[in-house]
């Protein structure tokens, strides 16, 4: 965790969370919503969800292209 009044980049946060068994994350901050979008890309998955958002689990996405599947 960054102590208060310093940052936590988004590949920081990916490599803490690479190879772990969690599955589920919930991120709460001002910047939730696009931290939580880039973090979404590079962790597959795992289901993010983010402070300002109603829980979505039923879309699924490539990482890839970004583009919906289901």
């Amino acid at each position: 965790m960054p102590a208060a009044g310093h940052r936590i980049s988004v590949g920081q946060l990916a490599q803490a969370f690479a190879g772990t068994a969690v599955v589920h994350l919930d991120l709460l901050g001002c910047q939730s919503a696009s931290i939580a979008a880039d973090l979404a890309t590079v962790l597959p998955g795992v289901r993010i969800g983010y402070l300002r958002s109603k829980r979505i689990d039923n879309i699924e996405c490539d990482p890839r292209t970004l583009q919906v599947i289901r």
